[in-house]
């Protein structure tokens, strides 16, 4: 058990620092975004108007928008002071307005479409900019965190390579030990008995 322990921990610090060397953020100059509240209990449907963020973090790789949790918990606290607190919030964004209004499109058809809303029909609102506006997220300076190079990438995974056959090694000679202990010592010169199964 301890061996399965080990080697979870080995393979999580592996993956940690793996991970800290390729989560890079770069600034976007602009990106749009708006936002859709809905709720299970009222079927009214609110949509933001298209806002726009300027200077907005983005992981690099994947492209996403730093923070997204934040404006929908944003937009979730603007319902929750109206007295609406069950409310579901989602973010929309894009780095281009053609892109953001083909989304805003796309999303508003899935509510207002009547061949796929027979039996529902939802009430669609605007909540205008003058209402509500999504205030910038700061971004989180990873700077604090040591980043380590490839160098000593490498000596890290080596060094736990090396400590996870340490303690094989030192298991193995517990057991061999253990079982060493279990037989009677030799009497007499002679051999000492094998354990029956």
């Amino acid at each position: 058990m301890r061996l399965i322990r080990t080697i979870i921990c080995v393979i999580a610090l592996l993956f940690l620092i793996n991970g800290q060397s390729q989560a890079k953020s770069v600034c976007k100059p602009k990106v749009y975004l708006f936002g859709v509240s809905i709720s299970f209990n009222d079927s009214t449907v609110y949509f933001t108007d298209v806002q726009q963020l300027e200077n907005a973090w983005v992981i690099n790789k994947s492209k996403m928008l730093e923070g997204r949790n934040v404006y929908a918990n944003q937009l979730k606290s603007y319902f929750s002071d109206l007295g609406e607190k069950d409310r579901t919030c989602v973010v929309y964004y894009a780095f281009s307005e053609k892109d953001i209004q083909k989304k805003l499109a796309k999303v508003r058809k899935r509510f207002t479409n009547p061949k796929k809303r027979k039996y529902e029909h939802y009430e669609i609102k605007t909540v205008a900019r003058d209402l509500f506006v999504f205030q910038q997220v700061t971004h989180q300076d990873d700077e604090d965190e040591p980043t380590l190079s490839k160098e000593e990438r490498k000596a890290a995974e080596k060094a736990a390579k090396q400590a996870l056959k340490d303690k094989r090694k030192a298991e193995a000679q517990a057991a061999r030990d253990k079982r060493k202990g279990a037989m009677p010592p030799p009497s007499n010169g002679q051999r000492p008995p094998r354990p029956e199964n």
